[in-house]
């Protein structure tokens, strides 16, 4: 851990150290706002793009929260991995070797893909990048009032 030892600035010091152990839920309070924000803005853009063809995409959109291999909290905002209504079979099938892992065939996470990157016959409208690129600074906005809410809350 680094610490900062001037005279006359040890409870800077303390302070860092203090900041240096946020807890789960705190960080999960820092970004799950930006989060949801995030998730609006990626219905809403799929709502202006797809006017009459949302079909349940639209509201497979949601706020996941997820956990690294470290152990740091993140949000995950997309699609979920369930079966869209006009697939066949709508889940995530297994690798055909029996590992972990698989594909998304048939789920609306199949479909956000080819509606953002396309395929050979379908353009792709890039949705996710526009949600994003549009309300990059709001998001951030939000990262920062919730990580000065911390500080205050920490003293610093």
């Amino acid at each position: 851990m680094m610490n900062f030892h001037i005279d006359g600035l040890d409870r800077l010091s303390v302070s860092y150290a203090s900041l240096s152990q946020i807890s789960d839920d705190e960080l999960w309070a820092i970004i799950e706002p930006a989060a949801n924000t995030l998730k609006d803005k990626m219905q809403e853009t799929i709502s202006g793009l797809f006017q009459t063809i949302t079909g349940s995409l639209l509201g497979s959109i949601e706020v996941k929260r997820k956990s690294s291999r470290g152990g740091t909290v993140y949000a995950l905002v997309g699609p979920n991995d369930k079966k869209h209504p006009k697939s066949s079979t709508g889940k995530r099938r297994a690798r055909a070797q029996g590992g972990k892992g698989g594909s998304y065939s048939g789920t609306n996470a199949e479909v956000a893909w080819i509606l953002e990157y396309g395929t050979s016959r379908i353009l792709g409208r890039h949705w996710m990048e526009q949600a994003v690129t549009s309300t990059e600074e709001e998001l951030l906005g939000q990262l920062e009032t919730g990580f000065n809410a911390y500080c205050d809350a920490v003293g610093l």
